[in-house]
């Protein structure tokens, strides 16, 4: 069985000449070079008004105590790092970040750590931001 010649044999070609694959077309992205974009818009950022309030309290809902919190099986430990937190503030689980599904109490314990930092931090400014 012979194999059957090149392109390149067939073309004159010594059969020891190597061949080049032809270049394949490719992306500009892919090859790295830069695309032209489209400028980005630019918004303008929200206006943020200062609370009236000169309440430390501000923004923290009244009832959203660790007192008034139930912790259920699938909440205790969210209720003890954010125990933790108020304990020690900016020491323990720092930074917190709570995840997990609607009504299950990530607001609450976030509310309680902070009336649990202001009473038992008088002075200190809390700040309660929601995206």
């Amino acid at each position: 069985m012979t194999a059957s010649p090149t392109p390149a044999q067939r073309n004159g070609a010594p059969a020891t000449a190597t061949t080049r694959k032809r270049p394949t077309r490719t992306s500009a992205k892919r090859r790295g070079k830069k695309t032209k974009q489209p400028p980005a818009e630019t918004l303008p950022l929200p206006r943020i008004d200062e609370s009236t309030d000169e309440s430390p309290y501000a923004g923290l809902h009244p009832r959203y105590t660790f007192h008034e919190f139930i912790a259920g099986k699938h909440s205790q430990l969210a209720h003890a790092a954010a125990r933790a937190v108020a304990d020690r503030p900016a020491g323990a689980y720092n930074p917190l970040f709570l995840y997990g599904g609607v009504g299950l109490g990530k607001t609450h314990l976030l509310h309680a750590i902070g009336h649990d930092v202001l009473q038992s931090h008088p002075g200190t400014q809390v700040l309660y931001v929601t995206s």
